[in-house]
Parts: C-alpha cells; sequence; structure tokens
C-alpha cells in the first residue's frame, strides 16, 4: 500500500463516519421533536457525538480511533440486528460502511508504518480514549438537560438542573480535555514536533 492509497482510505472512513454521524443525528432530533422512527430516541445523540468524534480521530490518522469506529459501528448492527431494530435490507448499507472502516484501519496502520511514526505508550491512549468518552458524555448530557428545560419536560427548577449540568455536563467536558491534552505537550509546555502518532 502507497501512502495515497492509505490516504484515500483514510478519507473514504472519515466520510462514512461523517455521513453516518449525520444520519443519526437527523434522525435523533426527529425523535426528539416527537416524528420519531421505532427504537430511535434522543439517547442518539450519544451515537451522533461519539461517530463525530471518532470520525476527527480517523481524519487526523489516528490507529486508536480507526479500530475503535470499526469495532462501534459492528457492535452497534449486532445489537439493532438482534433487537429486531435492523431489517434484512439494511445489511448490505452496513455491510458498505463496515467495509469504509475496515479500510480505514488498514489505511491508519499502513500510514503510520509507511512514514516510520513512533509508537505512542499505552497509557497515553487510554487517557484519550477516555478523555473522547468524557467530552461525548458531557457533550449529549448538556443537551439533553437543555433539552428537558427548554420543552417543559423537566419537573425541576432551573437553579437545579443547573448544578446537574455542572456535575453531569462541564465536569465531564473538563475532565476528558484534560485527559486529551495529556501527551500532547512536554514537561516545558511546547507542543511535541512529531507527526500525528495515535
Amino acid at each position: 500500500m502507497t501512502i495515497e492509497s492509505a490516504t484515500k482510505h483514510i478519507r473514504n472512513a472519515v466520510f462514512a463516519a461523517v455521513v453516518s454521524a449525520a444520519l443519526t443525528l437527523v434522525l435523533s432530533v426527529l425523535s426528539m421533536t416527537g416524528h420519531g422512527i421505532k427504537g430511535v430516541d434522543s439517547w442518539e445523540l450519544f451515537d451522533a457525538a461519539f461517530l463525530a468524534m471518532l470520525a476527527v480521530g480517523v481524519y487526523r490518522r489516528s490507529r486508536v480511533s480507526a479500530v475503535l469506529l470499526a469495532v462501534y459501528f459492528l457492535a452497534s448492527k449486532v445489537a439493532m440486528f438482534s433487537e429486531g431494530m435492523l431489517r434484512l435490507w439494511g445489511l448490505p448499507i452496513s455491510a458498505l460502511f463496515l467495509y469504509f472502516y475496515a479500510q480505514g484501519v488498514r489505511g491508519t496502520i499502513h500510514y503510520h508504518r509507511l512514514m516510520n511514526t513512533p509508537k505512542v505508550a499505552l497509557l497515553t491512549i487510554v487517557k484519550r480514549t477516555i478523555g473522547v468518552l468524557l467530552v461525548t458524555l458531557g457533550l449529549v448530557l448538556t443537551v439533553v438537560i437543555i433539552g428537558a428545560q427548554a420543552n417543559g419536560d423537566s419537573d425541576d427548577p432551573i437553579w437545579l438542573d443547573a448544578i446537574y449540568w455542572l456535575f453531569f455536563g462541564l465536569l465531564p467536558i473538563v475532565g476528558g480535555v484534560l485527559l486529551l491534552r495529556t501527551g500532547l505537550f512536554h514537561s516545558s509546555g511546547k507542543m511535541q514536533d512529531r507527526p500525528d502518532c495515535r
């Protein structure tokens, strides 16, 4: 595989992830407005946000993000199929998305192999993965709390919802951002001069 073909596979995986995140977001918003589809609810916002964050990771040529994207997509489709939410006619489309994600995994691995990218410590990878999950969770809970307050679904006073948001929205976002920043800076505070190596 050449750098050009690896980059093409990465670009296709990013495009597929963006399309999947956008469709999930649209279905989730439709569900929140009462025009939902059976089995789709506002928690699909988490899926959309997580897919979008993984797409950014794959765009930055992250091997971890590419693997997480493929595994997460496959696991979600298996769960949907076992619950009867995914019909047989949807399998070819799902297989096409899975193909693009698998090619994205191949592309990121070969890209780093061809660029002789240095390896990253496992602890840094774990911190970044947890950071992405925390930021995603914080953003989704922020949208849920704001949506509940805006729709009048919340029986709590606004000050109590603000306290909920501080603990369940803002705190995970800040913690996730702090975890994402680890491994990006030397102790001197300057950005490391190296290619993307995740």
